[in-house]
């Protein structure tokens, strides 16, 4: 699993909620899937290929980064935090 975060200049400080607290350092606001479709008719080996791809190191760097820049694009004044995982 890998984070990316933006937020420029903020500090990672766990102590910044007091002990006891119930607020939440975070909220989730969207939660968003990737499903990768293949057609029925594909043959085993074609499938394992596919998988192949979409679960190598370089695949998932490219998803991060294609992530990465539609966040600073689109919420580039504002503090976000992404994690894409697999």
């Amino acid at each position: 699993m890998a984070e990316i975060t933006f937020a420029p200049g903020l500090k990672r400080d766990r102590t910044a909620i007091p002990e006891g607290s119930t607020m939440a350092r975070l909220i989730l606001v969207e939660e968003i899937h990737v499903e990768v479709r293949l057609p029925s008719a594909l043959s085993d080996p074609e499938v394992a290929a596919v998988r192949r791809v979409v679960l190598t190191r370089a695949f998932l760097t490219r998803v991060k980064k294609a992530v990465r820049d539609l966040i600073a694009h689109d919420l580039a004044a504002r503090i976000v935090h992404v994690r894409v995982s697999v």
